[in-house]
């Protein structure tokens, strides 16, 4: 669907054709939160399925968030994170290393298995501190290339803006953006929370 439609879908639950009660700017925000929200839910169990198998394959649902950065850093071993960074998949060195690092951040089960890793200081690793990637390399270089592959932020659906997600996700985000609205009329607390829970119902990982 395009926005419009969007848009549409949720005055319509609303019974509220045109601009009354609420505006379009507020329909757009709700629309935009309920976007937010299936993502928010798909990232988590796309992270919980990575700590059981880390060759996870991204979600199609994310795969429209997906980016590739590539920078090159001289005499330093700190990125500053991009602006629009939800969540890393991957970082890659270039010359002389020409490998993927390994993510430092790991689940206790994982961080037990690594120990006798870590322990011995095979390998090269990276961390995120919330404003930075951190390298752990040794031997640093004059200057090195760096690709960093990261989930970036969902956009804001407004007037100009489509939605980012795939179209069999709108109907989901239609139902939360109606449940959010109906939570703010201060008198509808129980259709919202079935409506709240139908999207639930609707949210697919694929």
């Amino acid at each position: 669907m395009l926005t419009a439609e969007l848009l549409s879908g949720l005055r319509t639950l609303l019974d509220e054709a045109t601009e009354e009660f609420w505006t379009d700017e507020e329909c757009y925000t709700a629309l935009s939160n309920g976007q937010s929200e299936y993502i928010s839910i798909i990232l988590a169990q796309y992270k919980a399925k990575s700590l059981i198998n880390p060759s996870e394959p991204i979600p199609e649902i994310l795969k429209p968030l997906y980016t590739e950065s590539v920078q090159s850093i001289v005499g330093a071993t700190t990125l500053a994170l991009p602006p629009t960074f939800l969540y890393d998949i991957s970082v890659y060195l270039g010359a002389p290393y020409e490998k993927a690092l390994l993510k430092r951040e790991l689940s206790k089960s994982r961080r037990f298995e690594q120990a006798n890793i870590y322990s011995s200081g095979n390998g090269e690793y990276y961390s995120i501190d919330g404003t930075n990637i951190n390298l752990e390399i040794d031997n640093v270089p004059v200057s090195l290339s760096v690709t960093f592959d990261y989930l970036v932020k969902p956009t804001y659906i407004g007037a100009l803006i489509e939605p980012i997600l795939p179209d069999f996700t709108h109907n989901s985000v239609i139902t939360y953006a109606y449940a959010e609205l109906l939570k703010k009329t201060g008198n509808r607390f129980d259709e919202a929370d079935r409506q709240f829970k139908l999207f639930l119902s609707l949210v697919k990982y694929i």
